[in-house]
């Protein structure tokens, strides 16, 4: 049987504003078109699982790329021969990745990033490549750790994300 419904999940942190107004244009145009998932906005930015019949999606997604803070978005993609979600739900909240610490804010600027290969490099050595100790802290949840994990990482237990600040 062949794959046809199209799945997508995006973030991005950008500075967002009118979020009800906008909340319900995203969820009208969702409708419209029977999407499901979740969909979350806030001032910091927007998160999202959705899923549908291909030109759906892609006229959604495009839509919300029309917004110059969202016309880079990615949104990785998958496919299945049912829709995973029962309920669209559109919500504005606080944050879009709760850790409910107000003082961070990513759309200010995040940390540098590296590759993979980098990174596997770094694992192996136990070191940076200025030969400072490396350091893996898993931050996903006690349940999703235990489904797979980097050898050797720092696993805390957490029962949801907004437990890692504290730990």
């Amino acid at each position: 049987m062949i794959a046809r419904i199209l799945n997508i999940s995006a973030y991005a942190f950008v500075i967002r504003d009118r979020l009800g107004a906008r909340r319900d244009t995203l969820a009208r145009f969702a409708q419209s078109h029977c999407l499901k998932g979740t969909v979350l906005l806030a001032e910091e930015g927007i998160n999202l699982v959705l899923a549908g019949a291909e030109p759906g999606v892609r006229a959604w997604l495009a839509a919300v790329r029309e917004e110059p803070p969202l016309a880079a978005l990615e949104a990785k993609e998958s496919w299945s021969q049912t829709l995973p979600f029962r309920h669209l739900r559109v919500k504005v909240k606080r944050e879009i990745i709760r850790m409910n610490q107000p003082q961070v804010r990513p759309a200010m600027g995040r940390a540098p990033a590296i590759d993979a290969a980098t990174l596997a490099r770094w694992l192996t050595a136990g070191h940076d490549d200025a030969g400072r100790e490396l350091l893996l802290l898993d931050t996903r949840n006690g349940f999703e750790v235990d489904a797979g994990a980097f050898a050797g990482a720092v696993d805390w237990r957490l029962k949801r994300f907004s437990d890692f600040p504290a730990a």
